[in-house]
């Protein structure tokens, strides 16, 4: 997307890799099963937050309560056709090693293959982000809503069940979401915006091999930052996403919202998902699986990097 800043070795695209996928889902992209529905009948959730925030951790656990259909690391490989990939997917499970759950993740991305996938391409191809993830309300309504319903509507059907997603490019797009989607829900995990912030500066070094390069949700503005201090880069980045999701939560209904701290999603996890089933609006909460708190980490205070962390924090009005 864009000129997005280098990546170090570790997060490299294999290029051979991405063109084989391309000409794949170039292949299969109109086949089709069966006849399937237009719309999406069923609610379907949506994670979204800052990054570093612990949405991941809560997409995990979400997509290991089995209550859900989202696209794993394998159904994120037919982006252009999910509906055929939640089909090869059941196709395959019985050859396929049992997942083993480890919570783990880098930069939100996971390693299992039944591990969930943020779909990149996929919200990519229906939504009008170019090298900023904050589309204009007037372009995001001059897009035709029906190609993303009919290929939901598609996944939905495949996977029998509500539908459950998490990529934060999404952030800036909540109201559009809503309004095509009248079954969307949306799920905001929130954390203390200095640990967010702290994470975020760890992230570009760990990721670009530069804290000054922008890593992650990329608001319209960014570049008028981008000879800024990088915590002051940061400390915008993580305000304009607040703004987004406030201004989006004050728009609907409270049914369709559910606000969850990142400690309180550590401390109990079985009841973060047994809410989250509420807001999708599964009758029964109850898992396969017995979940153990984690451990919140918080980032050291100390340091000039530290201070001027706070002080941008601060001249925002976020702590």
């Amino acid at each position: 997307m864009g000129d997005e800043p280098q990546r170090t070795a570790d997060f490299a695209k294999d290029l051979a890799y991405e063109d084989l996928l391309r000409q794949l889902n170039d292949a299969w992209a109109e086949l089709e099963l069966g006849p399937s529905p237009t719309h999406p009948e069923r609610p379907m959730l949506f994670i979204v937050g800052a990054p570093r925030s612990g949405t991941t951790l809560g997409y995990q656990l979400l997509a290991s309560s089995r209550r859900f259909g989202f696209p794993s690391n394998i159904v994120a490989r037919f982006h252009r056709n999910p509906a055929l990939g939640l089909s090869v997917q059941a196709l395959l499970e019985p050859l396929l090693p049992a997942p083993v759950q480890t919570w783990q993740s880098r930069a939100g991305w996971t390693q299992g293959w039944r591990e969930p996938h943020e779909f990149t391409y996929f919200w990519n191809r229906h939504l009008c982000f170019g090298d900023h993830h904050q589309p204009s309300t007037e372009s995001l309504s001059s897009l035709d809503p029906a190609p993303l319903r009919s290929e939901l509507a598609a996944m939905e059907q495949a996977a029998g069940s509500a539908l459950l997603f998490k990529n934060l490019v999404l952030d800036f797009a909540v109201p559009h979401l809503a309004r095509v989607l009248p079954s969307a829900r949306f799920l905001w995990v929130r954390r203390d915006p200095f640990d967010v912030s702290s994470s975020i500066l760890r992230l570009r070094q760990e990721f670009h091999g530069d804290v000054r390069a922008w890593t992650s949700v990329r608001p319209r503005d960014f570049r008028a930052w981008s000879s800024l201090e990088p915590e002051d880069q940061v400390a915008h980045q993580l305000a304009s996403i607040d703004a987004a999701l406030e201004s989006a939560r004050g728009g609907l209904e409270t049914s369709r919202w559910l606000t969850v701290d990142y400690r309180e999603l550590c401390a109990s996890p079985a009841d973060f998902v047994q809410r989250a089933c509420g807001l999708a609006g599964l009758e029964s909460a109850e898992c396969e699986l017995a979940f153990e708190a984690f451990t919140p980490t918080s980032a050291p205070r100390q340091g000039a990097s530290a201070a001027r962390l706070v002080r941008a924090l601060a001249e925002r009005g976020l702590c």
